[in-house]
């Protein structure tokens, strides 16, 4: 009677913890994604020096009524980049019926890359809107064109998204994207 316990036990360990888990940061289907890739995407840098890392987090956290919408806004700035000072302003725009419920919804900017990571995890009832403005950045050799904005998957895949605009100013190192589409949230940033 043991083995045959041990054994149904094992059994069950092995059948349920061999089984490809899903993950709660992916969408079950995708919404306005326009191809997936499967290579680290070639994230652009805000312009510090080599090997250097600011360690300085710029996040913003607000409660928001998804049947009523809402934004949450980060608008900083700080030493660095070739400009001698890096600002950064975002926001992210929820419209009415977005999603259920009141949820704190966090914004965290990184500090040596143009990406942004959302939370929680979580997929809209509808798209919402986020728009960013990098200035002080290095633009040497971007060109509006080759960009694009890329979500990043939990397993290193990466789609790009539908964004409005992507304007670049080289006289001030000003990079905005305007009203990128995202149907969820994860890791969202500029790539070439």
């Amino acid at each position: 009677m043991k083995k045959l316990t041990l054994s149904l036990a094992l059994i069950f360990i092995i059948f349920f913890g061999c089984r490809e888990e899903l993950n709660i940061t992916e969408p079950v289907e995708s919404v306005g994604i326009e191809n997936q890739q499967t290579n680290e995407p070639n994230w652009l840098k805000l312009g510090i020096p080599e090997g250097a890392k600011l360690t300085k987090k710029t996040f913003a956290s607000q409660l928001i009524d998804g049947a009523v919408g809402g934004t949450i806004t980060v608008d900083t700035e700080y030493a660095g980049g070739d400009f001698g000072q890096i600002a950064i302003w975002a926001q992210l725009t929820f419209h009415p019926g977005s999603f259920d419920g009141v949820v704190e919804i966090t914004m965290n900017i990184d500090d040596e890359y143009l990406y942004t990571d959302f939370g929680p995890h979580m997929v809209f009832n509808q798209l919402a809107e986020y728009s960013v403005i990098y200035t002080g950045v290095n633009t040497t050799g971007l060109v509006e064109d080759s960009l694009r904005v890329a979500f990043l998957a939990p397993d290193g895949s990466y789609e790009f998204m539908e964004t409005d605009e992507i304007d670049i100013d080289h006289t001030n190192g000003t990079v905005q994207l305007l009203e990128t589409q995202i149907p969820h949230f994860s890791r969202y940033g500029l790539t070439r």
